[in-house]
């Protein structure tokens, strides 16, 4: 059985995001810990200990498996880590806040923490639209026709429901006919007009090969860097989630800045990617 890790406050902003966790459980098939992380003692109390306790009866009411787990420590990521490689969970799910000018601020500490080293693939949802997305119908992931992208559609297709769409936000880099020529796809790019006509059938090329059949693909062009306009595009699309990639364990440059600013539209997972990770498909 695969495990979702929460880290939360036992606060009702942080404890809004559990329908969605919940959500995530059922699409994974993963029991949900609820991990507490008390400033002392080992144990939550009071209305902390309350909260868990109806929380943990929420997820049993929707038939899933839930604990909670308390792990005092001086350092909140820390024991985010510590657990969920204890566990070997699937997915860590932390709550950030949002509407202040600074990082930290924005996300919490321990959630921008986190960013920085994800001990596995990471939900960030913000206070904010935590009461709003109880279920993924619709998933955004940026498409670089790279192995990160094959890994993001692999993941949008497990926890995005059955019958729901991906939103393929497919951005020309500058050395597009490399990518293309190593994913084995036809189409000639002797030119920029050639190009404009053919990125399309490219990418529907790519969906089909890597694609999930229970989703339907919705193509959206990026005219700039995808994080600029990955909150547009989910705001426009109504999307429930954002999937993007780390590469090779270590964080792109700015990548919690760029997840950020979507946390404005909807939660965003960073999936963890390392090369050689990906099961590549055959097709015949």
């Amino acid at each position: 059985m695969s495990k979702i890790v929460f880290a939360t406050d036992a606060k009702p902003p942080t404890l809004a995001a559990l329908p969605l966790v919940a959500s995530l459980a059922r699409r994974l098939g993963a029991d949900v810990d609820l991990l507490h992380v008390p400033q002392s003692g080992t144990e939550p109390r009071g209305e902390a200990a309350a909260a868990l306790d109806e929380a943990v009866g929420q997820l049993q009411r929707g038939g899933l498996d839930g604990r909670v787990v308390s792990k005092p420590a001086a350092n909140a990521a820390d024991a985010v880590r510590e657990h969920a490689g204890e566990v070997s969970a699937e997915l860590v799910a932390v709550v950030g806040r949002s509407g202040e000018k600074l990082l930290d601020r924005l996300l919490g500490s321990t959630t921008h923490d986190l960013i920085d080293d994800p001990p596995t693939d990471l939900l960030v949802v913000s206070r904010d639209h935590a009461p709003k997305h109880t279920a993924v119908r619709r998933c955004l992931v940026p498409v670089n026709f790279g192995d990160e992208s094959i890994r993001c559609l692999e993941l949008a297709a497990r926890l995005t429901e059955p019958g729901g769409e991906v939103v393929l936000l497919f951005n020309v880099p500058a050395n597009f006919p490399a990518f293309h020529g190593a994913r084995g796809l036809e189409s000639d790019y002797k030119n920029a007009e050639q190009l404009e006509a053919n990125w399309r059938s490219d990418l529907e090329a790519f969906w089909d090969r890597y694609g999930s059949p229970d989703h339907r693909p919705v193509i959206v062009r990026s005219e700039g860097s995808w994080h600029q306009e990955a909150e547009v595009a989910a705001e426009k699309h109504g999307c429930d989630l954002v999937v993007a990639a780390e590469a090779d364990g270590v964080v792109r440059r700015g990548l919690a800045e760029k997840l950020a600013a979507k946390l404005a539209v909807c939660p965003a997972v960073i999936a963890r990617f390392d090369s050689g990770s990906v099961a590549h498909r055959e097709t015949t």
